[in-house]
């Protein structure tokens, strides 16, 4: 699948700076690190085939599919190509991976009855995508040392009591970094922020995470308000909050499904002249900022972007190409997360000889992975546990007249940023 690997100093010079595309020549433009899969143990007919059932806890209805069907279909993507290779061999047996697929919806009590299901059917291992649901699966995932991988933001999830939950998604404070570092350098007179989120649980512990971030960034004035799901008509949200505020900056964190297009389209619809920010996109990009036409030309975008354009593995240029010739849609970073965490699972797997979640759960901090993001993946620290995914990602800003997300730098987490 890849090429040669670049050198480690290359690596080291692509996880260490932010580069602005408007800023860089084509000899400073950072170059994608390369990586090559680690080759495992080849199956034999004499291992013992054993099936793996992976939970795949996903949104696939309603508000939030722009998220749920990238990571969906990443791990499907990812069984087809740990079966393709005839399972990993670990222990003497031979790991077949098997799909459990649920639609979980948003709320936390979908995620908790999804994964009991899943659980019943014999999964020991659930992927799941969306703040809400996750919190209402790891109630019952957790006392029953089943691993649940999570695809959300929030810090919350992965606190010390909850030690079968892990994250292959970087947190609020990490993820919405590299737009707003991007605004931040690129606007210098721009230091009025208004923020906004959705009003539920997904929505407040993203803002609790982000909040923080922000305020280190040393904004001049920061304001905040959540707006109900599921909201059409952002008129009297706008003229309420967001124009009174005084704001040169509009970060959302807002879902697919409309909202983001309507709210987008009704900033500027009545009059507001500011950056807008979408840092927590992650799936449905162009779809969604096509509502808002022209009015939505300039907007930045966190989580997704070209993904034929700079600043991208070419691991992720390739799962990428293939989504989009058979999906007809752009993928988010939840795609090339869930092939992530299916690597990380089978370094461990390979690491610890067992399928015992247990056993598993103690190898995940002590493993590396080849990253479809670029160079080896890596569990870091959240609330005292190695616990969560961490890796930088391009931005990019929305050019209405072509439909189309134009990548034009590339962040870092604050983690890793020297």
């Amino acid at each position: 699948m890849f090429t040669k690997k670049l050198s480690a100093m290359a690596a080291i010079l692509l996880a260490a700076v932010f580069v602005a595309g408007s800023a860089c020549s084509p000899a400073a433009t950072p170059t994608p690190v390369i990586v090559t899969p680690t080759p495992g143990p080849t199956p034999t007919a004499a291992a013992a085939a054993e099936t793996l059932l992976i939970g795949n806890l996903s949104i696939l209805s309603g508000a939030g599919t722009g998220y749920g069907f990238p990571a969906s279909r990443g791990l499907e993507k990812g069984v087809e190509l740990w079966n393709g290779k005839g399972g990993v061999v670990a222990g003497g047996k031979r790991y077949m991976l098997k799909l459990d697929t649920y639609d979980w919806g948003y709320t936390a009590d979908s995620g908790r009855t999804a994964a009991e299901k899943s659980m019943n059917a014999g999964a020991k291992i659930i992927f799941g995508v969306g703040t809400a649901p996750s919190s209402g699966a790891q109630q019952v995932t957790d006392p029953n040392k089943v691993l649940l991988f999570v695809a959300s933001i929030a810090d919350a999830l992965v606190d010390q009591k909850y030690p079968y939950t892990f994250r292959n998604l970087n947190g609020a404070g990490d993820a919405f970094a590299p737009a707003m570092d991007y605004v931040w350098k690129m606007y210098p007179n721009n230091r009025k922020l208004f923020a906004t989120a959705w009003n539920d649980a997904t929505g407040k512990l993203s803002w609790d995470t982000w909040k923080p971030a922000l305020e280190k960034m040393g904004w001049s004035k920061i304001d905040f308000q959540f707006y109900e799901p599921g909201t059409t008509d952002f008129a009297p949200f706008v003229n309420s909050y967001l124009v009174p505020s005084g704001a040169d900056v509009l970060g959302m964190i807002t879902r697919t499904g409309g909202e983001t297009g309507q709210l987008v389209k009704a900033a500027r619809q009545f009059g507001y002249k500011g950056v807008i920010v979408w840092a927590a996109g992650g799936g449905g990009g162009v779809q969604e900022l096509s509502i808002a036409g022209d009015l939505a030309d300039g907007v930045v975008v966190n989580q997704e972007w070209d993904w034929e354009g700079q600043f991208v593995n070419p691991a992720g240029q390739e799962v990428a190409r293939e989504y989009i010739r058979k999906y007809g849609v752009n993928p988010s970073v939840h795609l090339i997360n869930a092939l992530d965490g299916l690597r990380m699972l089978e370094a461990a797997l390979v690491k610890a000889g067992t399928a015992d979640t247990t056993v598993l759960k103690n190898t995940f901090p002590t493993v590396e992975w080849d990253s479809y993001h670029g160079g080896k993946g890596k569990l870091w620290e959240v609330n005292g546990r190695l616990a969560t995914f961490l890796y930088g990602m391009p931005v990019s800003v929305y050019n209405a007249k072509d439909k189309k997300l134009v990548n034009v730098g590339f962040g870092l987490p604050p983690r890793l940023q020297k």
